[in-house]
């Protein structure tokens, strides 16, 4: 594994959430994914993806780098910056966060397990 594959992923799941294709975001996240906010609020897999669907988030515009990559045996730690125009609950916001993500390695590939944002004051 190395971290142009990595990149990739990570790309193909922000631009998902971009274009509102949400069964794919869901099929690169782990069954157990907890998905820490900006808010500090906590959803699972099943709770974030029914905001996604109803629309109470919405991603217009996504700037993501990534800073530094762990590569572990079971897991990958990808620690960025990322910058963010979104809706939520139709409500303008920006993000600007430092973003731990988790992903779980396995047979088939990534799967996001956790994501960790820190804002960026």
């Amino acid at each position: 594994m190395d971290t142009k594959m990595i990149e990739d992923f990570e790309q193909q799941r922000f631009q998902a959430l971009i274009m509102q294709d949400y069964d794919l975001f869901t099929s690169m996240c782990d069954k157990n994914l907890i998905y820490v906010h900006n808010s500090g609020n906590v959803d699972t897999l099943e709770g974030y993806y029914h905001k996604l669907v109803s629309g109470y988030y919405r991603y217009l515009s996504i700037d993501y780098e990534i800073s530094h990559v762990e590569i572990f045996t079971e897991c990958v730690l990808v620690f960025a910056n990322l910058k963010a125009h979104i809706l939520v609950n139709n409500e303008e916001k920006q993000l600007n966060n430092r973003l731990l993500s988790v992903l779980k390695r396995n047979h088939s590939g990534l799967k996001l397990l956790a994501q960790q944002p820190t804002p960026i004051r």
